[in-house]
């Protein structure tokens, strides 16, 4: 089930699976990868509202990962590692995204490489774009 961010600090959040089908394609895997790629994010996250400092303060793990932007990760989940661990690292992630100056851009979804098909971003229509620092394919959702 997905919870708006602008929600955050009204309860705790588990932002990992969400939805249903954003991924879901024939080819999909089969057993255990096959609930990870049919729960990762269509739905449009709701930023309204939501400040960095705000999700800082409800423990979020924020931390800058590229030149202009920092990723937050819902409290006890962190965000993908540096190094991959490869197959042994969490099936997805989804990540809330903002400025340097603390202006929300969007929300990353993240799904682990041995478990992406090929399906396009329910986002953008096209395919994930691989982040082999992390190993997984991302879907980015623009505010």
């Amino acid at each position: 089930m997905s919870v708006p961010f602008s929600q955050i600090g009204l309860a705790p959040l588990l932002c990992l699976a969400v939805t249903v089908n954003a991924c879901s394609s024939p080819t999909a895997p089969t057993g255990a990868g096959a609930g990870a790629l049919k729960n990762v994010a269509t739905g449009q996250a709701d930023l309204t509202g939501t400040t960095l400092e705000r999700l800082r303060n409800a423990n979020w793990d924020c931390q800058q990962r590229g030149p202009t932007f920092i990723s937050c990760a819902p409290p006890g989940i962190g965000l993908p590692p540096i190094p991959s661990l490869g197959e042994n690292g969490r099936p997805v992630y989804e990540l809330a995204v903002f400025g340097l100056d603390g202006t929300p851009i969007g929300t990353a979804h993240f799904l682990r490489a041995d478990l992406y098909r090929g399906q396009a971003c329910a986002f953008t229509g096209q395919p994930f774009v691989f982040r082999e620092i992390i190993g997984y394919y991302e879907c980015f959702n623009a505010d």
